[in-house]
């Protein structure tokens, strides 16, 4: 399968889970670089280890807040 595809399925899925209210509003972020199992993703002060071959996608559903999310 090619990044195309793999990312017009990922959006998808990210459409289907998120609120309809704040698609417009939202920005989605993929990186295009496959993430092994047991690699680490922070994020902050949070470490998170991923599960799973996969892809990293960050949904913002508030850009213009920068960092001043409620």
């Amino acid at each position: 399968m090619n990044m195309e595809d793999l990312a017009d399925q990922l959006l998808t899925v990210v459409l289907a889970h998120m609120p309809h209210a704040r698609v417009n509003e939202s920005i989605i972020f993929l990186n295009k670089i496959q993430i092994s199992k047991g690699a680490r993703l922070t994020c902050g002060p949070n470490v998170h280890e991923v599960p799973f071959d996969g892809y990293h996608v960050f949904v913002d559903l508030m850009p213009q807040a920068n960092w001043g999310h409620p």
